[in-house]
């Protein structure tokens, strides 16, 4: 079993361990990407408190055409910024890796996100991976458990935005 941690999302510092392919199934690369949709409710536990996140179904999702319903109802409807949610609801890309979260040393699957508000910047998964082959052009492996290093990512506010 494994939690999931999803960077970028508040004010914090996470320390983690990243894991390499052979420590999870051998061959494949160290980082994965999917779309998720967040905001939704699971539909079989009407009383939840908080929402959950869903990959997307591809062409034809569901969800992508729910929250574009949602985008186009705040829009005719001239909704307040402060109260729109389709934003929340539209499928964003990540970055997935596993590492040993040093808060609690459990693994966990980080869900780093591949995307910016302004099409000129770097995403963090971008900063993220760029730190990492430069560690490995250092002759450095980030990703061994024993020898390896940990990775410290601090997100702040600035403007009252992460």
């Amino acid at each position: 079993s494994y939690k999931r941690v999803f960077l970028g999302s508040g004010c914090r510092e996470h320390r983690l361990r990243f894991l390499g392919p052979k420590m999870i199934d051998g061959d494949s690369l160290p980082v994965t990407y999917v779309y998720l949709h967040g905001g939704f409710k699971h539909p079989n536990y009407p009383d939840q408190t908080y929402p959950s996140n869903f990959r997307c179904g591809g062409k034809g999702c569901p969800l992508c055409t729910e929250a574009r319903a949602i985008g186009k109802y705040e829009k005719d409807n001239n909704v307040p910024k402060a109260e729109k949610t389709a934003w929340k609801k539209q499928a964003k890309k990540y970055a997935i890796y596993w590492a040993i979260n040093r808060e609690n040393n459990e693994i966990s699957l980080v869900h780093v996100p591949d995307s910016s508000f302004n099409k000129d910047e770097e995403t963090l998964s971008q900063i993220l991976a760029n730190k990492l082959i430069e560690l490995a052009e250092m002759d450095l492996n980030p990703f061994d458990s024993k020898d390896g290093m940990d990775i410290v990512i601090t997100s702040t506010a600035v403007d009252n935005k992460v």
